[in-house]
């Protein structure tokens, strides 16, 4: 873990490239680049403790200092002092390799070094000259130098050396595509604020539901098209229409704000723009029966060219949520989209469209029923009994059938815009 990361402060790919290096410690050395008897003094050493070379620390491993260089910046403290990308990581990585791999000829390997031996009187003398001194000194024969001995120093440097040749090699190719992971591979995560381009389908970007993400209507896309930045999503849908999604944009002071909504296809699902210039503009409970992405755009005023504001952002916040028999969904205009209502059970619902129409189906409800409308004192709306007139009265006694259905719609004097709350109750009389 980054010491970003333990501080709780914000990341970024960088955190990932620290915890990279400590996997290439591990991986190069066998051991943890920071230990201790606790995670708690773990995670201290990982704030406070300087990091030691693997050569230093394992000496009998031959790490060349190349690798050393790559480790160390990869867990640098502080993540600008870390490599700045992970194509820069890759980059020192192949150097390493390509230098490695021309310098492998049989001309560098190493003479065996000096060594010193402790004489049975307890004093050093080189190799060489114990090699030259007669057998009758004086000394221990156990503690002479032995061919043997050499051999097995010799034999050690080759198997060192054989380790450098065949594993740092494949550590470092294994450096390799783990960073191509990293890079390529890796999810993308959601974003809380636009990043452009998204004025396409194909440039949404990805943010997570129930969370607010700010963005800004820039430079017009023409002279008549305003900015239009589009968002997709994250999380997994059910297909089954068990799921309705609201969208709720909070407008810039000078922008007129419209919400539109799309399959993954490109094919309108629906539009908002009830609010004007300042207002915040919303989009409640559409039924969802697979991935959608959401267009937030200005709306240009008459002839004028479409306004930009690039220092005040609007809000948007689209949450998933469960069905509910309880409240209205969208679409429900018609009789083959009709929302179930059963006789005793109150449903609530909005007016969101000045056009917008609810339209409700009574199954297995027949005989004397009473009608309630209720909501704001003077709820500006009209109903109306299967095809039948439309009436203002906000309650009334109605004969119903097995396939009735009603209709709820605004009052055509309406002129207050969207939100406009309500709650229809039928129950037997």
């Amino acid at each position: 873990m980054s010491p970003e990361q333990i501080r709780a402060e914000d990341v970024d790919h960088r955190a990932d490239i620290y915890s990279f290096g400590a996997l290439m410690f591990r991986l190069l050395t066998g051991e943890n680049a920071f230990n201790a008897k606790t995670p708690v003094g773990v995670l201290t050493k990982h704030l406070t403790e300087p990091l030691t070379a693997p050569s230093l620390t394992f000496p009998e491993l031959d790490i060349p200092p190349e690798v050393d260089a790559i480790i160390l910046k990869c867990l640098a403290k502080n993540p600008d002092d870390r490599y700045p990308s992970v194509r820069e990581l890759l980059q020192d990585i192949e150097n390493l390799y390509m230098d490695l791999q021309t310098g492998s000829s049989t001309s560098d390997v190493r003479q065996p070094p000096t060594e010193w031996l402790a004489t049975a009187t307890g004093k050093n003398a080189p190799v060489a000259a114990l090699l030259e001194d007669e057998l009758d000194h004086g000394m221990d024969v156990q503690m002479r130098l032995r061919r043997g001995d050499l051999d097995d120093f010799e034999s050690k440097l080759k198997r060192n050396r054989l380790v450098r040749l065949i594993f740092i090699p494949m550590l470092v190719l294994g450096m390799l595509g783990g960073a191509s992971y990293f890079l390529l591979f890796r999810p993308e995560k959601p974003h809380t604020v636009e990043v452009n381009p998204n004025n396409e389908l194909g440039q949404a970007t990805l943010i997570a539901g129930n969370t607010e993400v700010s963005g800004y209507i820039g430079a017009r896309v023409s002279k008549t098209k305003a900015d239009q930045d589009f968002f997709r999503f994250n999380s997994p849908v059910n297909r089954d229409g068990s799921e309705v999604v609201s969208v709720k944009v909070t407008a810039p002071p000078n922008i007129d704000i419209s919400i539109d909504l799309y399959d993954t296809s490109g094919t309108l699902l629906n539009h908002s723009d009830e609010a004007g210039v300042g207002e915040n503009e919303s989009l409640r409970r559409w039924r969802i029966n697979g991935p959608i992405v959401v267009a937030v755009s200005g709306v240009r005023d008459g002839n004028d060219f479409p306004t930009e504001n690039v220092s005040d952002p609007y809000v948007l916040k689209v949450m998933f949520l469960p069905a509910d028999t309880r409240l209205e969904s969208e679409p429900n205009d018609s009789r083959a989209d009709a929302n179930s209502l059963s006789p005793g059970s109150p449903l609530s619902g909005y007016l969101d469209r000045k056009n917008d129409k609810d339209v409700y189906r009574l199954f297995e409800a027949e005989g004397e029923y009473r009608l309630l409308i209720s909501g704001s004192d003077e709820l500006p709306v009209e109903w109306r009994l299967d095809v039948g007139e439309w009436k203002s009265s906000l309650t009334t006694e109605l004969t119903l059938d097995k396939s009735s259905t009603i209709t709820i719609r605004r009052s055509p004097l309406d002129e207050s815009g969207q939100d406009i709350a309500y709650t229809i109750d039928v129950s037997p009389r």
